[in-house]
């Protein structure tokens, strides 16, 4: 139970968590809205979204086991640590955009299509 208010002062201190606590509320409020939404909705959106959200934070668990890795071999050589390699953390971001695009185009191919 002692690493409960250390979740909660990371969470407080660090505002990269924002989206993805915005992303859970969203997906939550749709959940529970279930049966109220249009067909459209129900069938694509709300899947969508949930399988997006998952992927997103597969990427983003990555990129954080990547900053982790990194920061123990930069305190194993005595280094200062400065960040994720830049080709990992380029190539995150492209997972992160092809991602979102791969989404977007889902969501766009079935809403043109009806």
């Amino acid at each position: 139970m002692n690493d409960l208010p250390n979740i909660y002062d990371d969470l407080r201190k660090n505002d990269r968590y924002f989206l993805a606590l915005l992303a859970a509320f969203v997906l939550g409020l749709l959940l529970l809205f279930y049966k109220d939404l249009n067909p459209w909705m129900q069938r694509h959106f709300v899947p969508a979204y949930a399988i997006y959200f998952l992927g997103a934070a597969l990427i983003a668990q990555i990129q954080n086991m990547a900053g982790i890795r990194e920061r123990r071999r930069c305190e194993a050589q005595g280094q200062p640590f400065i960040g994720s390699p830049r080709l990992i953390y380029l190539s995150i971001v492209l997972a992160h955009i092809l991602w979102f695009g791969c989404w977007l185009a889902y969501l766009v191919l079935f809403l043109w299509h009806q």
